[in-house]
């Protein structure tokens, strides 16, 4: 079974959605990505990456997003991927990985988004912004392991890089 990572299981400080959304406009690539043309349109230059499994963290099968982020914001979900394996490597928890849940979203994707998860913002999204991703579930290596260990090094690593100004938590049910 995976372990949960949401405002139940973890306690991180929340920022305010109106900070997220400017934070996204204002990085170097950023645009609106209203539909699939202008998705992509920011790939083929260059404004938009692909998004695949790395070290320390996994993509989900994505149903409302596509896995593509802005260059920058695929550099640090990597770096925390490694961050992530470096802080279990040595213990029964390691192999452990956290699992992307949602990655850039289409405004037509965003308002499906919007029918079926209370969650979902009615304001332009910083998922359609190449900006985000979610993190809802660490997929334990093997079944000796616990969900404590997994849950208190997400913790800590996204406090961590909070503190740092690297990213902004909205912590959700």
């Amino acid at each position: 079974q995976p372990c949960s990572c949401c405002k139940k299981t973890i306690r991180t400080p929340k920022n305010p959605y109106t900070r997220h959304q400017s934070a996204a406009r204002s990085l170097p690539n950023s645009f609106f990505v209203k539909d699939d043309a202008e998705l992509r349109y920011g790939l083929s230059v260059n404004k938009l990456v692909e998004v695949s499994d790395g070290r320390g963290y996994r993509i989900d099968r994505l149903k409302y997003s596509k896995a593509v982020l802005l260059p920058e914001v695929r550099d640090l979900l990597e770096d925390m991927g490694n961050d992530y394996a470096d802080a279990l490597e040595g213990t029964d928890s390691e192999g452990t990985v956290f699992r992307v849940t949602s990655m850039t979203r289409t405004d037509d994707q965003q308002r499906s988004l919007r029918r079926r998860n209370r969650n979902a913002t009615r304001s332009k999204s910083t998922h359609s912004y190449g900006a985000s991703f979610d993190i809802a579930f660490m997929d334990r290596a093997n079944d000796d392991a616990n969900c404590n260990r997994p849950t208190r090094e997400i913790e800590k690593l996204l406090v961590r890089y909070q503190n740092e100004g690297k990213i902004l938590i909205i912590p959700e049910g």
